[in-house]
């Protein structure tokens, strides 16, 4: 079994217990997004929708190395749950030409909560988000009669007639005004932005195939009859000619927002502090991969005063982390 075909496994036994993954507008705990435990670096894409497939109270999780030399165990009955991990690979073919494919593994992580003897969790240098409540929600609930009691709690929304009260999940775990009428979320931040942006491409109609057996499994998904339907924009990924239009529109639109965001400053050294610990800096010293990740050249940063202070910054920040 493919690590395409354990994800969808996963997928399905989740819809088959009346979970849909993808509608759930909170995360499980306030304190950020799904992570590794011990680097503190947070999901993105497929990992970051897998991390919340379960209902954990905990954001961090951890190898089965990690959680050993941590001096923890893993309970017993716990089940891993699936992170991804791809690279381009370069190989010569029977011919001697050298070709790059990328490459797709997985491994297993286990929640905090999933485990004992891990050391306490420290507190997150990061505050809970800042929501404050919509005016129009506010009025709606103060002007219910006999208003059911409004809890805060579970990481479950549900109302129990018994009792006569609402669960709701505490604020500080929804995303975005629309998931939750009772709060405005604090300024967008790159990772958030990144995430968001990663979110839509992932909802695309795109197929990707290694192989004729995904090719045609493929096609079959996006309802494509003839080859020629297709369009590949490389790394082994398809698209349908007929859906290049929302394809540009979401290239150009993510860019455009980028841009605008790093008008900001604040954001800028987030965005460059992010993907330093994204690409090793504190090891490797290299600050190619950083701005190549963030979509800027060397001569772009000292063309702009204002990118250099951020950028010098936020090496300052990061640099200091590691102290």
């Amino acid at each position: 079994m493919d690590v395409y075909e354990i994800i969808t496994e996963r997928i399905i036994e989740k819809l088959n217990e009346g979970v849909i993954p993808w509608r759930k507008p909170w995360t499980n705990y306030a304190s950020g997004l799904p992570r590794n435990g011990v680097s503190k670096r947070e999901y993105t894409g497929l990992n970051l929708f897998l991390a919340r497939l379960n209902d954990y109270a905990s954001p961090d999780f951890f190898t089965a190395r990690q959680i050993k030399e941590l001096g923890g165990s893993i309970k017993k009955g716990e089940k891993g749950n699936i992170i991804t991990f791809w690279r381009l690979m370069e190989y010569k073919d029977a011919t001697g030409e050298e070709k790059t494919v990328p490459l797709l593994r997985y491994y297993q992580v286990w929640n905090r909560t999933q485990c004992t003897g891990l050391p306490a969790p420290k507190a997150d240098a990061m505050p809970a988000n800042v929501l404050s409540p919509v005016e129009a929600a506010e009025a709606l609930i103060n002007g219910y009669a006999d208003c059911p009691q409004i809890r805060e709690g579970e990481a479950r929304a549900y109302y129990t007639p018994t009792s006569d009260f609402v669960n709701m999940p505490i604020r500080g775990s929804f995303g975005s005004p629309a998931d939750n009428p009772g709060k405005r979320r604090h300024k967008m931040t790159y990772q958030e932005m990144k995430n968001r942006h990663q979110e839509e491409f992932n909802a695309l109609p795109l197929m990707a195939a290694f192989d004729m057996r995904q090719f045609e499994e493929g096609k079959r998904r996006l309802g494509v009859i003839n080859d020629d339907e297709l369009l590949n924009y490389g790394y082994g990924c398809f698209i349908r000619k007929v859906d290049m239009p929302r394809f540009n529109e979401h290239s150009e639109r993510t860019a455009a927002e980028r841009k605008a965001a790093m008008q900001d400053f604040s954001f800028c050294v987030g965005m460059f502090e992010y993907e330093m610990a994204n690409h090793e800096y504190g090891y490797t010293r290299n600050i190619s991969d950083t701005l190549g990740a963030c979509g800027l050249t060397a001569d772009e940063i000292n063309a702009d005063k204002m990118l250099q202070k951020a950028l010098n910054t936020a090496i300052k920040n990061y640099l200091g982390k590691d102290k």
